[in-house]
This record gives structure tokens, C-alpha cells and sequence, in this order.
């Protein structure tokens, strides 16, 4: 008894040693306090208690009320990261898990989600480590509210999907009413994250599933739920607007602002108002759109701190209306307002629709000063939101990266063949770059291979299309046939007049219909094609064709638009394998590659000009 009167003392007296601490900091500026963390150093005698009293409940009990009740955040993240120290080296899994958790909360608290993700994920993983089942739905929770807010929402999804499905599966682990309720926040939460990716039926079917949740729930319990359900009715009149569901939407917008007269929520009235305006907005009946708009505005007003989000969508859906009523000056100045209030914030839901708006209204005035400064401002917050959700996700990658490699380590130290490992990946590693090195480099040969064979067709078209114009029968050859000259040159004539009537891009051209349309027959039109063009009928035909093709590809470019199938067809072949392999025979390129290469330069053309 004595012994517990004198832990007392001692806590106590630290904790308010804690507290005079706690006023020397200025601790008022949420980023004064991140970037000033390394200049606090805690008392010793702090430090020894944290580190050595035997009581673990007492010192987490101790840091928690630093927290909370000295509201001393700096004092507080350096006790949970040093009794976190005392987890790793005690391998308590149990300190690791509540230290991750807490400093997580903190961090989450402060807007700093980078580290809240990176606090949260080691919980997760600690929390999976002890197979501790609760803890790892709390954590899944957890970290798709800090992606829900930063505007992830793939891995919002994931995270609250991964709660939920843990927590059906779980029957003894809570008991009914408990595991209702938890599933009743995550269904909601989901719900919100489906809305907010446009998928609004999606959405609507978890917004049942919290009814049937919500209906379960004891009216003692039911009234503690008085936010989730005002919650799950904004959302559905706004899923149901969104579907056009219009005479739906307007009814369970009356429910939900007669549930919140009942429930006397004033600032949800202020919610089904925003709501009721953009069913008028949508009717495109303005004038009314903007009564309920202004409505909720003034009840936001009153609740601006509890309804920040609320207030600038209110605001925003106004500015909106107001620019369709030709109210543009107004329309920007609420817009602008919005602005201040966000104040450099990058995560707030449709900042980027907001700016699109001003930035139209500031283009309709010609107030060329005003559309810059908007759109430097747009990108500032879009990098921002791009750089903010990059590093939350390569947070998770590194993490899953560090324990892994603790594995490899761990792995080499048992078996105790760190070398031949270590020469095994970096023979690895070699093998790999020198493949790539190669691949790389055949690439390349190859690139400036085709590049130069097509050239090469494009001149050689350019030459045959010159001579073309000059061609005179003196350029056939005559050498001996056993058919008669005469009859030789009259042929191959008949053949050139067929080549410029598209007749040998058919289907049906073969053979036999050539020499019945020359008026001779296919032993003659054989010969004189292999004495005369050294060629089969079918090597002739193939040249014929792409020719065509090369030169049709090169003047018409909805031509090249078509699918190889298409220009396939179009020329004659039956199979698209048949036309590939016949161009490539003769130009040694693909048809794709030509026509790419037809598009980048005229892309090219186009820039330059």
C-alpha cells in the first residue's frame, strides 16, 4: 500500500513537473511544433522513469495525461517516442503497438499525415505481428480516415474494406451490439468514400446495408447514432440527386431535415438546405437554388468551426449558382472568400473544381493578372495534393521494403553466409544491368535502323512517283519468250493500265480473273511476269498491294486512323497475319511503326507551324 501512495507521489510530481515544462514551450502553432521536436529534450529523471519503472499502465497513464490533460504535444511525442525505444529493446510488442497508435493519433491531430500513416502502418503491422485482431481493425480504420483526407481514395477504400470484412468474420469478438456498431461507422464510411469516386449506386447499396445496421441497434443505442444517421441521409438524398433521382432525393432530404429538427442538430439542417439548393440547381430553377444555398449559409455561419468542409462546398455550390444567374463578380468574390479560408490547404474536397470556376470567371473578364495568379496558386495546391499522396503511398511501399530487408538480415545472420548471398545479388544485379545495357542498346540500333529504312521508302515513293509520269514503253525489257513480242509487250501494258484501276486491291484478284481482265490466259500472264518482273503472280500482287498501301498511308491520314485488320481488308487480304508479313517482306518494317511514324511527323508539322 505504501509502496503504490509513493508511485503516486512520484507520478504526480512528474506530471507536474511535465506541466511547468508545457508553459515554458510555446506549443500554440500546430507547425511550430513539428519543426521544433528536436529541440526538446526531456528532464533525466523523465527520461528514467519512462525507461525504467516497472509499472508500464503508470507511464503510458503519465504520457497520455501530458497529452491530454497538460495538452503538451511536444512533451508528449518525445515520452511515447522514448518509451517506444523501451518496446524495441524490451521486444514488447504490446509498448511497441500502444507507442505507434498514439504518436499516430498525434500526428493525425496535427495534419501531419505523413507521419500519422507512417505511425499508424507500424501499429498495423505490430498489431498483425501479435495477431491482435481488434487492433488490426482499429488500424485499418484508422489509416483509411487519414487517406480518406488526403484524397486517396483507392487506398481509403482498401483499408475500410479490410476493417470491415475483418470485423464480419470476427463472431466472439465483440459482442452483437458492439459489432454493430462498428460495422455501422465502417459501412458509413464507405459509403462516403463510393460517393466521393462517383460511384453512386455502389454507394446507395452501402447506405442500405447501414439501415439494416442502424435498425438493429436498441433505441438506447439508436440515439447515440443521431450523427450517423443524419450522416447516411445527407448522403443518400446527395447519391440520389446525383442519379437524377430527383422526386427520391427531395423526400428523404424533408426526412433528414425533420430528423434533424427532432434531433435538434441544427448545423445538419444547414446540410439538407445545401442539398435541397442543388436539387433546384439541377431542376434549374436558380433562383430557388440560391434561397436554400444562402440558407444553409447562414446556419453554417454559426457552426462555421464544426462545418469548415460543409461551409466552402455551401459556398462553392452558391458560386456556382450565382455565375448561371450572370452574378460573376459575386460568384468570384465567394469563391475568393473560400480561398482565404483554405488558406494553402490542399486536401479539401473540390478546391481544384473551385479554382476551374474562378479561373473561368476571371478568362470572362479578361482580367488576365487575376487568371494567372489563380492558376499558379491551382498548381501550387495540385502539386501539393500529388506530393502529399505520393509520399503517404511510398510510406506504406518503404515500410513493406524495410521489413523484408529485416527478414534478408535476419536470414544471413542465422546461417551466418553473408558473403555468398551478397555475391549471389550482386552477380544478380550485374547479369541484370548487362541485359539491360544490351537491350537498350539493340533498341536503339534498331530504332535508328527503321528510322533510316523508313526514309528510304519515303524517298524511293517520292522517286517512283516521278517516274511514273516519265514512263514510256521503251523501258520495257525484251528478252526472249516463247511467246511472241508483241503479244509479251501487250500484256504487261494491259497490266500497267490494271494497276491504276485499284482492280488488284479485290478480294477476288487472283490469277485467273488478271488474265481474263487482259484479255489472255494464265500461262502467257505467268510468263511474261517471270521472264519480264523476275516474279510469281503472287509476289507480283503482294508488291502491287503495298505499294498502294505505302502510298495511301503516306497522303491520307483517316487511312492511317484504321486498325491493321481494317487496311487488311481494305487492300485485298484476307488475314491481317498475310498483310503484316507481306509489308514487312518488302520494307522491313511493321505497318504500326510506318503509320507511327507518319503521326509523329505530322505532330511534328503541326508544332512547328
Amino acid at each position: 500500500m505504501l509502496r503504490k501512495i509513493k508511485k503516486n507521489i512520484v507520478f504526480w510530481g512528474l506530471l507536474c513537473c511535465f506541466g511547468s515544462i508545457a508553459q515554458q514551450i510555446d506549443s500554440s502553432s500546430q507547425a511550430s511544433i513539428c519543426n521544433r521536436q528536436n529541440d526538446v529534450v526531456l528532464p533525466l529523471e523523465i527520461q528514467q522513469f519512462i525507461l525504467e519503472e516497472d509499472s508500464l499502465a503508470l507511464v503510458s497513464k503519465f504520457i497520455r495525461n501530458t497529452y491530454k490533460i497538460n495538452q503538451d504535444t511536444l512533451c508528449a511525442i518525445k515520452g511515447y517516442q522514448l518509451f517506444l525505444k523501451r518496446g524495441i529493446n524490451e521486444n514488447n510488442l504490446k509498448i511497441q503497438h500502444s507507442c505507434h497508435s498514439r504518436l499516430g493519433f498525434i500526428y493525425y491531430n496535427l495534419s501531419e499525415y505523413q507521419q500519422s500513416i507512417s505511425y499508424y502502418y507500424q501499429a498495423l503491422k505490430t498489431a498483425k505481428n501479435q495477431r491482435h485482431t481488434k487492433n488490426i481493425i482499429n488500424n485499418n480504420s484508422q489509416l483509411g480516415s487519414i487517406f480518406f483526407d488526403l484524397g486517396d481514395l483507392d487506398n481509403a477504400s482498401v483499408f475500410y474494406t479490410n476493417a470491415k470484412e475483418l470485423i464480419k468474420k470476427s463472431d466472439t469478438l465483440y459482442s452483437p451490439a458492439k459489432k454493430t456498431e462498428k460495422q455501422l461507422t465502417l459501412v458509413l464510411n464507405i459509403a462516403n468514400v463510393k460517393t466521393r469516386l462517383k460511384r453512386y449506386e455502389e454507394a446507395l447499396f452501402e447506405i442500405e446495408n447501414a439501415k439494416v445496421l442502424l435498425a438493429k441497434l436498441s433505441k438506447e443505442k439508436t440515439g447515440k447514432y443521431k450523427n450517423a444517421h443524419l450522416s447516411m441521409l445527407l448522403n443518400k438524398s446527395f447519391c440520389e440527386l446525383e442519379l437524377d433521382q430527383f422526386d427520391t432525393s427531395g423526400k428523404t432530404i424533408e426526412d433528414g431535415i425533420n430528423l434533424a429538427t427532432t434531433y435538434k442538430f441544427k448545423s445538419f439542417i444547414g446540410d439538407f438546405y445545401v442539398n435541397k439548393g442543388l436539387l433546384y440547381y439541377k431542376k434549374d430553377e436558380l433562383e430557388k437554388a440560391k434561397q436554400y444555398f444562402e440558407k444553409g449559409l447562414s446556419i453554417f455561419n454559426t457552426y462555421e468551426s464544426k462545418k469548415f468542409s460543409n461551409y466552402l462546398m455551401a459556398n462553392y455550390n452558391l458560386a456556382k449558382c450565382l455565375f448561371d444567374l450572370k452574378k460573376e463578380k459575386e460568384a468570384l468574390k465567394l469563391l475568393e472568400i473560400n480561398f482565404e479560408q483554405v488558406n494553402g490547404i490542399s486536401n479539401v474536397h473540390n478546391i481544384d473544381k473551385m479554382y476551374e470556376l474562378a479561373i473561368h470567371i476571371a478568362e470572362n473578364s479578361n482580367d488576365t493578372i487575376k487568371q494567372l495568379m489563380l492558376r499558379k496558386n491551382l498548381n501550387k495546391i495540385q502539386k501539393i495534393k500529388t506530393n502529399d499522396q505520393l509520399k503517404a503511398r511510398d510510406i506504406i511501399q518503404k515500410n513493406d521494403f524495410q521489413t523484408h530487408k529485416n527478414q534478408i538480415n535476419t536470414i544471413k545472420t542465422k546461417n551466418k553466409q553473408n558473403t555468398t548471398i551478397k555475391n549471389f545479388f550482386i552477380s544478380i544485379s550485374v547479369v541484370l544491368i548487362i541485359t539491360l545495357v544490351i537491350s537498350f542498346l539493340l533498341y536503339r540500333r534498331n530504332t535508328i535502323s527503321n528510322k533510316k529504312r523508313f526514309e528510304e521508302i519515303l524517298l524511293k515513293l517520292h522517286e517512283t512517283e516521278i517516274r511514273k509520269e516519265e514512263k514510256t514503253k521503251s523501258k520495257v525489257l525484251e528478252p526472249e519468250l516463247s511467246i511472241k513480242d508483241d503479244q509479251v509487250i501487250e500484256i504487261l501494258q494491259k497490266l500497267e493500265k490494271l494497276e491504276n484501276s485499284d482492280f488488284f486491291i479485290q478480294k477476288d484478284c487472283n490469277l485467273y480473273s488478271t488474265a481474263k481482265k487482259i484479255g489472255t490466259n494464265t500461262s502467257y500472264l505467268s510468263k511474261a511476269l517471270n521472264e519480264y518482273k523476275k516474279q510469281s503472280f503472287v509476289e507480283y500482287l503482294n508488291n502491287i498491294r503495298i505499294d498502294y498501301v505505302l502510298k495511301r498511308l503516306k497522303n491520307d491520314s483517316k487511312f492511317r486512323a484504321y486498325t491493321i485488320t481494317a487496311i487488311s481488308e481494305e487492300i485485298g487480304y484476307k488475314s491481317p497475319n498475310t498483310f503484316t508479313k507481306a509489308f514487312r517482306k518488302k520494307t522491313n518494317l511493321t505497318p504500326s511503326y510506318y503509320i507511327k511514324q507518319f503521326n509523329k511527323e505530322e505532330d511534328m508539322d503541326t508544332s512547328n507551324s
